[in-house]
């Protein structure tokens, strides 16, 4: 079997070499992008992971352990944890191409892993670190299923029992990859004996049942995460008969015109006639789908194969957003080589002039490379990803506060105040907006604007510390000590473990002429943090300056 996957590698490799330039060329400008969004997680995350501590967590074992492996060769350099995923969405697509080899033509395999490869629609996946899980579990799934045909075709033992291993490394790498069994018995469905072979199913099901079990804990957090940090909808029950066609439209939709790409699709108000576009779009997908069961079994397979690789996000419990472009790169193999059957039976009329057969595609294949390369550039940094977010997103109040802290960042502090201010407008109640916005106010010197706003996220959190210790900075700036020594006070009662707290008390205790305070102040300081310099520098100032004096007093 060796040799034989070896000789098929010798034939193809022109085709092979063709994909793997294909990706490179358009995800190349990707590697110089900074961390995004979540990504940002990792320098918080991964110093406290190990071996010991991924096991803890049964889907994403195999993330974690990569990132570690990652993080001891490169550190945090960026392009090192982005170039994995590029490594896998390579090797996917030459794993789409051999799997269509084997079910469909050679010509079929080509255009649609040449689409694969570059379509914009894949982009998120790739180009964001944190999208990277899912070219890696579509990785071990495409390995398990092609295993098990390959199996299945010529009774082969040791390709059987490598699916199930393959299967176990993709169910240890996201939950996402519980659909493998049900993907497993499509293919049966489609092209062998379910009711002969569905006892070969049977390991893969059982251990799907395991992961199933491990994962329900995470349910509830998951919940909580999007309501708190992303403030949706905060009922976690949608309805299906809404919710679903506004998926699977949303996503046909993507693939066919590739240009508002976003890492929110936030859910649109529900208009009734929305709502129907939606179902009758959706209901002549399915029904393509069941016709196709008896004219084309290929056609049934991948048409199938994009709605089983949604299912996870499909629920009617709210675990997901209702859009997003990672959820799709999976079951996007799907749609394209759907596309692309329907595209070969209709160009294979040989009166078809050859521009048909072969110039559009070169063209769709180029204009969708361009629209990849651009949507990477999205990815550069946290500004220029968060400008085109709120494009695509504008009523998300947490796009604008996000949009907003890296322009503040950049001492962009105009764009930052406007953007903070869209983002309270948005969410009113959101104590981190007026905080930000005040120490946005602060840095510029708009003190008045800067003491408004500090107010008002304690009115919203009044165990916000960090506040009072600001406002306690306004006040000893205008030399208001008084005030000044009442804020940070206020901050320690909050915060008493704080030794630079109790240090900056001292510091206003010493413009006071307190000295008594300020040494008890110091004190309780380097109590709480005897190496801390700051404290320890302003009581070496003072017993210099002690001295000095009673010096002179001699």
């Amino acid at each position: 079997m060796i040799r034989t996957i070896i000789t098929w590698i010798k034939r193809e490799w022109k085709p092979l070499v063709l994909l793997s330039l294909a990706v490179g060329i358009v995800y190349a400008n990707s590697l110089p992008n900074v961390f995004i969004s979540d990504d940002l997680a990792i320098y918080n995350n991964l110093p406290k992971s190990s071996i010991a501590s991924s096991l803890s967590q049964p889907n994403i074992i195999t993330r974690t352990l990569l990132y570690i492996i990652i993080h001891k060769l490169a550190g945090f350099a960026p392009w090192a944890f982005r170039l994995p995923n590029i490594a896998f969405h390579i090797a996917n697509v030459l794993l789409v191409y051999g799997l269509i080899c084997i079910l469909s033509k050679r010509n079929v395999a080509l255009l649609s892993a040449l689409l694969f490869a570059v379509h914009p629609l894949i982009a998120e996946s790739v180009t964001w670190v944190s999208g990277g899980v899912y070219p890696q579990y579509s990785f071990f799934i495409l390995l398990t299923l092609i295993s098990y045909i390959l199996a299945r075709r010529h009774a082969k033992t040791i390709l059987y029992l490598l699916s199930i291993l393959f299967s176990l490394l993709a169910f240890i790498t996201s939950d996402k990859a519980v659909v493998l069994p049900l993907l497993l018995a499509l293919y049966e469905l489609s092209f062998g004996h379910l009711l002969r072979f569905w006892k070969k199913l049977l390991p893969f099901f059982f251990i799907d049942t395991l992961f199933i079990g491990l994962y329900v804990h995470w349910i509830s957090t998951r919940i909580t995460q999007l309501q708190t940090t992303f403030f949706q909808n905060t009922n976690p029950v949608r309805n299906p008969l809404i919710y679903i066609p506004e998926a699977i439209t949303g996503y046909l939709k993507l693939f066919a015109w590739p240009l508002p790409l976003s890492l929110y699709h936030v859910n649109q108000p529900v208009f009734i006639p929305t709502i129907i576009i939606n179902s009758v779009i959706t209901c002549i997908f399915l029904g393509i789908t069941i016709v196709a069961y008896s004219r084309s079994r290929l056609l049934f397979f991948f048409l199938s194969f994009f709605l089983i690789s949604l299912l996870p996000t499909l629920l009617p419990i709210q675990l997901s957003w209702t859009v997003a472009e990672r959820y799709v790169y999976l079951g996007s193999i799907g749609i394209i080589v759907a596309f692309v059957i329907i595209y070969s039976n209709f160009t294979s009329s040989k009166t078809l002039l050859p521009f048909v057969s072969i110039g559009i595609p070169i063209i769709l294949v180029t204009l969708l490379s361009v629209r990849t390369i651009i949507r990477n550039r999205d990815w550069n940094n946290e500004i220029s990803f968060w400008s085109a977010t709120t494009k695509t997103a504008p009523n998300l109040p947490n796009v604008h506060h996000n949009l907003a802290v890296a322009l503040g960042q950049a001492k962009q502090y105009d764009g930052a105040i406007t953007h903070f201010q869209q983002a309270i407008t948005l969410k009113p109640d959101w104590t981190d907006a007026y905080f930000n916005l005040a120490f946005t106010y602060q840095r510029t010197g708009m003190f008045s604007s800067a003491v408004t706003n500090y107010k008002k996220s304690l009115q919203l959190n009044p165990k916000l510390w960090q506040a009072y210790r600001n406002l306690a900075e306004i006040s000893f700036g205008e030399s208001k000590y008084d005030e000044a020594i009442t804020y940070l006070t206020k901050a320690i009662e909050i915060n008493a473990t704080n030794a630079n707290l109790l240090a900056n008390l001292a510091l206003v205790y010493q413009k006071t002429g307190k000295m008594k305070e300020m040494r008890q102040a110091l004190d309780k300081a380097l109590l709480i943090e005897p190496a801390n310099l700051y404290a320890g520098e302003l009581l070496r100032t003072i017993t210099k300056y002690a001295k000095i004096k009673k010096n002179n007093i001699d």
